[in-house]
């Protein structure tokens, strides 16, 4: 964790208010995806007063790593019991899993764009996602390939150079790499000389 104080020297809630729990956790025992899921028996647990069944409940789940509503909701009950540091940990997870998943979803999204030909949409959409998740192999094949089709030749370059620095493993990346080969190398018929670097960059 960065910043000047540790998470240990912010001063403690006793409690959360009601209020609190509706404005930063929006899922209720009345609105859960189902009354019986892992996410409405935490609640369930919370409501009873039983923090430490509800984080039982929540760290047991099966999709905990991998659902970052689940996450969000542990650090809440986490930060009710005061355990701050575990709860900070838990946020993070969540944020960077969001983020990976909100990254996707504007690729896919960019991916639309492309078969619609709307090249503005498609580097928005790209870019933005490149942005919040530079390890995401195909947003920065998307945006490659958009930057190429709408013969934007100097923004290229310039991606090319952001995703090196950004993604240092990226040339680790065999998914990145094919899709570099195949996509965004067709998108450069019209500039001989940038398809020629950018071969060497990718086939090294």
């Amino acid at each position: 964790m960065t910043g000047a104080s540790s998470v240990r020297d912010r001063p403690k809630i006793r409690r959360i208010s009601d209020e609190l729990w509706k404005a930063y956790s929006p899922t209720t025992i009345a609105d859960a995806r189902v009354a019986d899921s892992v996410i409405g028996k935490a609640e369930a647990h919370r409501l009873a007063k039983r923090i430490s069944d509800a984080i039982a409940v929540l760290e047991a789940a099966d999709n905990i790593q991998t659902d970052s509503e689940a996450l969000n909701r542990l650090g809440l009950m986490l930060l009710a019991d005061e355990q701050y540091d575990a709860a900070a940990d838990t946020f993070d997870r969540s944020v960077d899993l969001y983020a990976h998943h909100l990254a996707k979803t504007l690729s896919n999204r960019a991916v639309l764009a492309i078969y619609l030909r709307d090249w503005p949409s498609a580097i928005r959409d790209a870019e933005k996602a490149t942005r919040i998740s530079p390890t995401t192999a195909h947003g920065w094949v998307n945006l490659l390939f958009s930057l190429g089709r709408a013969q934007k030749d100097e923004a290229f370059r310039e991606t090319l150079d952001r995703m090196v620095v950004e993604y240092p493993k990226w040339n680790e990346d065999t998914v990145l790499i094919s899709r570099l080969r195949e996509d965004a190398l067709s998108a450069l018929s019209h500039n001989e000389q940038l398809r020629a670097d950018f071969r060497a960059l990718v086939e090294t």
